[in-house]
Order: C-alpha cells, then sequence, then structure tokens
C-alpha cells in the first residue's frame, strides 16, 4: 500500500503499465484459449515473480540497498552449501535451490554484482574481496559446476575491466584505453589460468571442463544436445504458442524412446531446454518469445539510461556485469528461467525497471 502511495502520483510510470499489461495479458490469454496442457504450479510461480518484479519495481534502490541484497543472499547461499557439504557429504552441493547447476549460478551473480561494484567504490578492502571470492570458487567447485567457474573469470574479467576503462583511463586516449584494458585482461587471464593449473585433474569439475575445452562429449554435455535437439524439434510445430511450461519433460522423454539403441546417450529425461533462449521458444512460442523480450529489453534500456547519465556509474556496472554473465550463460543453462530461480530473475528485472520510476540519487533526473 506503502508503495502505490508512492507510485500513484508519479507521472513516468509507462513502463510499470506496459511490463505488466503484457505479462498479465499474456497469461490471461492462455488460461482463456488453452492452447496447450496448463500446469498451474508454473503460472503460480509466474504471478509470485511478477508480485516480485511489481514490488521491486517501486523500490527507490541505490548502491547501499542492492549490495545489501545481494551481500545477504551470497552468504545464506554459501552458508546453506557448505553446511550442506560437511554435515550431509554430498557429492555436488544444491543449496536451496535444488539444482548445483542453478545454485552455483545464482551464487556467482550476487558475487559478480558484489565484486564488480567494489571494483568501483572499494566499499570492503582488497582481503575482503579476495576472502569472498575464494569461497565463491569454493562453493562452485564443491557444486561440480563447470558454469560457474566461466562465470567467475567473466566477473573477475569485466571487474576489473570497467572499472580500468570508466575510472583509472577515463582521461586517457581511446587507443590507450584499449591498450591498457587489453592488457589488464591479458594478466588477469594469466593468473586465473595459473589458478586452475593448480587443480587436481581428477576433480570432477575440471575434468569436465577439459573435456569442453577439448572438444569432446561426456555425458552431461549430450544430455544437453539432446533437449536442444528435443525444443528445436518443437519450436517450428508449436510456432505460437509453444508447447507450455512444464510439458517439456514428456517432449524429451519421447524423443529420447525414438533413438536408436545403439546410440549412447543419457536416459533420463529432463524437465527443460537448458538454453534460456530455446526455453522460452519452445515452451512459449514466438508470443511468449516477444512479450518477454520486450519486457527484458525495456528494462535494460533503464540500465544503460542510468549508466548514460550517472556520475556514479559503479552499481549500474555491477548490474550490467551481472546482466552479461546470466544471458552468456543462459545459452547452456535455462537460469532465470528454472522454478527456484524466477525469484532471482524476478528481482533483478525489477531493479532495472524502478530505475524508469525514480531519480539518480542526488536529484539528477534521468
Amino acid at each position: 500500500m506503502q508503495s502505490l502511495y508512492i507510485f500513484i502520483p508519479q507521472k513516468k510510470n509507462r513502463l510499470f503499465w506496459i511490463t505488466t499489461t503484457l505479462l498479465t495479458g499474456y497469461i490471461a490469454i492462455i488460461f482463456m484459449f488453452k492452447p496447450y496442457k496448463i500446469n498451474i504450479t508454473y503460472f503460480l510461480v509466474y504471478a509470485e515473480s511478477l508480485l516480485l518484479f511489481i514490488w521491486a519495481m517501486f523500490i527507490k534502490w541505490d548502491a547501499k540497498k542492492i549490495i545489501a541484497i545481494v551481500s545477504a543472499l551470497g552468504a545464506y547461499l554459501l552458508a546453506f552449501g557448505f553446511a550442506e557439504w560437511l554435515i550431509i557429504g554430498s557429492q555436488r552441493i544444491e543449496g536451496p535451490l535444488t539444482v548445483a547447476t542453478a545454485y552455483a549460478i545464482v551464487l556467482v551473480l550476487t558475487w559478480a554484482i558484489w565484486f564488480v561494484e567494489n571494483c568501483f567504490s572499494h566499499r570492503f578492502s582488497y582481503l575482503y574481496m579476495a576472502l569472498g571470492t575464494f569461497a565463491v570458487f569454493i562453493a562452485v567447485m564443491l557444486s561440480g559446476t563447470r558454469m560457474g567457474i566461466i562465470g567467475i573469470a567473466m566477473g573477475l574479467l569485466l571487474g576489473i575491466a570497467m572499472s580500468s576503462w570508466a575510472l583509472k583511463f577515463k582521461n586517457n586516449t581511446l587507443f590507450q584505453k584499449i591498450f591498457y584494458s587489453m592488457l589488464i585482461i591479458g594478466c588477469t587471464l594469466f593468473v586465473i589460468f595459473t589458478v586452475w593449473t593448480f587443480i587436481p585433474n581428477d576433480v570432477f569439475i575440471k575434468r569436465g571442463l577439459n573435456t569442453v575445452l577439448a572438444g569432446k562429449i561426456d555425458s552431461s554435455n549430450m544430455g544437453r544436445i539432446t533437449v536442444w535437439i528435443t525444443a528445436l524439434n518443437a519450436i517450428p510445430e508449436h510456432k505460437m504458442w509453444g508447447i507450455g511450461p512444464g510439458n517439456f519433460l514428456n517432449a524429451h522423454k519421447l524423443f529420447l524412446q525414438s533413438l536408436p539403441s545403439v546410440i549412447d546417450v543419457p536416459k533420463a529425461a529432463l524437465i527443460h531446454a537448458h538454453n534460456i533462449y530455446l526455453v522460452i521458444l519452445c515452451e512459449h512460442g514466438l508470443s511468449g518469445f516477444l512479450i518477454l523480450g520486450t519486457v527484458v529489453l525495456a528494462c535494460f534500456m533503464q540500465l544503460f539510461s542510468r549508466l548514460k547519465n550517472s556520475n556514479s556509474p559503479g552499481i549500474y556496472y555491477a548490474l550490467l556485469s551481472g546482466g552479461i554473465i546470466m544471458m552468456v550463460l543462459g545459452m547452456v543453462d535455462a537460469v532465470p528461467l528454472y522454478l527456484p530461480t524466477m525469484g532471482w530473475g524476478a528481482w533483478y528485472m525489477g531493479v532495472l525497471a524502478s530505475f524508469s520510476l525514480t531519480e539518480e540519487p542526488g536529484g539528477k533526473p534521468i
């Protein structure tokens, strides 16, 4: 009610009406025409995520509030994961998200925003940053998630490169900015690869990533290939509305059953296409892809506006870094469109959308 009281007098609220109308209208049409079997659980989570998105849009976010949220969530995930490993002795820790990959990716996203913002603000000491990064690295290792390692590497590169470009080299020529940025990226990559060489080769996460880098296919990679083929087969058959959320499991089962027995692939069917772009196109069709894509693009436009106009862009570069990592890792997984991670996606996009309803801290209008 307090949020509504603040919101109603606002004049610049078009993004609110566009996003809520598109999303609620889409859900209403689905329930009206029922183009596929409706799994009510998914739509309840969609509704809950929409409410979280709207709530986040109403908040006047600043760096302190955002860092408080990601720090608290990251600390909770770390504590949960280490407790799971110590008490239960899980081979791959999954945390409260029930899947190791989802756990590692959300943890890395919270860390990336925290790390990149600190590269600008120096809110915490270098020792604290190193300890936090090391704790996240260990948790990702215990989760056995290759995508988490790639996310950490991307976060390190983005944080160092963006802060150097925006702060240290802002008065340099374009050529000097490019030269020094490439030098810093090269040094960072050297440190990352040096650390990687000290990890034993028989550790699951290193063995799996080395398999990928060698161009080979293990059972995990083959499982992704089969779900991608299943999604690509379903898209042209269900162009407009898709097969519906929650219906991918049966589609994958049918595809696996159609394969010759001589083909060695994992026999367990998976619940989604392990690619956020294929997930949307496969489960929601072109209509869902265009609607969700419009909302996401509108939210990122608010972030770019802040980056262009802000005198203290650290938190906006941090949010952009988190978004880049999320979209890149989304090519091989479904975060944030996996049910237990939709809350993260709704909060993140809601923060970006909130910039359309608020002013830059300090009174500078956007």
